[in-house]
């Protein structure tokens, strides 16, 4: 099984270069592409070297959420359905305003607070998402303007 390098923090990247026999700044390069660049084929990582790229190929995968769904709304609202990797599916929301874009990420698949004002609640609980997954909400979507404000609200109780 492939090891999933999203949303890991620089010195765990870090660590795992050093693991793999390779400098410690080589872990900080690929959080760049994978984070900055938003970069998920290793192949394309090409300020790694050739020896690198084929390791990380063998051995790390950089799985990434697909979009089932997107509605525009005329204020430039855009509400976006994620399909997780197992099927489950999220919503995020895009929000801009004069002086911030927001963007509402879910926590969990489904909802067990059932709140009446919302529609989640009609949903089961699934399961909480990963880290790399809420991470991946920003950086797979296709927003019109740039990111300012995120906001944890969406699908699930982010405290729960």
């Amino acid at each position: 099984m492939k090891e999933n390098l999203k949303g890991l923090p620089i010195p765990e990247l870090e660590a795992r270069m050093v693991a793999m026999g390779h400098s410690a700044y080589r872990g900080r390069q690929l959080f760049r592409w994978i984070n900055g660049r938003r970069e998920n084929d290793f192949a394309k990582m090409t300020d790694l070297g050739k020896e690198i790229r084929a390791t990380l190929i063998e051995r790390c995968e950089l799985p990434s959420d697909k979009i089932a769904e997107a509605q525009y709304s005329a204020d430039g609202t855009v509400k976006y359905l994620v399909e997780l990797e197992d099927g489950g599916r999220v919503e995020s929301v895009f929000i801009p305003s004069e002086k911030l874009n927001t963007l509402c990420v879910s926590t969990q698949v489904g909802c067990k607070m059932a709140c009446t004002f919302c529609a989640t609640g009609y949903m089961k609980f699934g399961r909480n998402l990963k880290s790399w997954e809420i991470v991946e909400q920003l950086l797979a979507l296709p927003f019109p303007k740039p990111v300012t404000n995120i906001v944890m609200m969406g699908m699930g109780e982010p405290f729960d």
